[in-house]
């Protein structure tokens, strides 16, 4: 098990499995570090849960945000008629600079 005084990176947080797996996080006592689309409105306010949009991802890769654990389950599977390139973005390139981390 992570050491509680951890930041965990989290994407898909706003997700129905993500909002759970957050508050179970936090129970636990984790710090989160949770990566939402720029028109995701979060719905879960907590001190211990920095909201970041997606697309600061670059900030957080040249940062020492002292990220210690990834949890990826963000997904774009075409809801809403999401372009190919949208889609790509999120399933492949947003993964690719998760793993550079």
């Amino acid at each position: 098990m992570l050491d509680v005084n951890k930041k965990i990176l989290m994407t898909g947080a706003t997700s129905f499995v993500g909002t759970h797996l957050l508050h179970s996080l936090i129970k636990e006592g984790y710090s989160i570090i949770a990566l939402k689309r720029p028109i995701t409105e979060p719905t879960i306010i907590n001190t211990l849960i920095e909201w970041l949009n997606i697309q600061d991802i670059e900030k957080i890769c040249q940062s020492s945000m002292n990220i210690h654990a990834i949890v990826h389950i963000a997904t774009d599977y075409g809801r809403n008629r999401t372009p190919i390139s949208e889609q790509y973005k999120c399933n492949v390139l947003l993964p690719t600079r998760l793993l550079e981390l």
